[in-house]
């Protein structure tokens, strides 16, 4: 079996979008959610409350836990990144065999076991792979340098 392999750059609009991707699902939807009807609940009780400055902060908080924080968290883990990588951008390569997927960003290679996958999604732009431990991998159709997106798909799905 020859290797699948799948070659881009990581910019930091691409690495902000994979972190707010996440708030979509699992455990972060829905704290995402909680969070939402905090704050719809501390905007009304400011608003009938003797304690209203109280729920004024905690609305605050609660509208920053929504989005603005992963927003910050993400632009601040990109750039530890990429001072680690020593440029704005990073190449990612990742390689699918049979039996293990290859994930090197220049400095640090990771090899995780086909084994592990939990579920292979795919929209019109990307093949997502979910792992064991909550780890994803992110094939972009339009960069197959060996292989193609249906090659892949065929060995992720075997």
């Amino acid at each position: 079996m020859k290797e699948i392999i799948n070659q881009y750059e990581v910019t930091e609009k691409m690495y902000i979008q994979w972190i707010l991707e996440a708030k979509k699902e699992g455990k972060r939807l829905v704290f995402t959610i909680i969070w939402i009807i905090m704050f719809v609940a501390c905007l009304v009780a400011s608003a009938v409350s003797n304690w209203g400055y109280f729920f004024i902060l905690m609305a605050i908080y609660s509208g920053y836990m929504i989005l603005p924080r992963d927003y910050i968290v993400g632009k601040r883990m990109f750039r530890k990144m990429h001072f680690a990588t020593g440029g704005s951008t990073w190449k990612r390569t990742v390689t699918v065999t049979e039996d293990e997927i290859v994930v090197n960003d220049g400095q640090t290679v990771t090899t995780v076991r086909t084994s592990d996958i939990v579920k292979v999604r795919q929209d019109p732009e990307k093949i997502r792979v979910k792992m064991n431990g909550n780890r994803s991998v992110r094939l972009y159709k339009d960069s197959f340098i060996e292989g193609t997106a249906e090659e892949c798909l065929h060995v992720l799905k075997a």
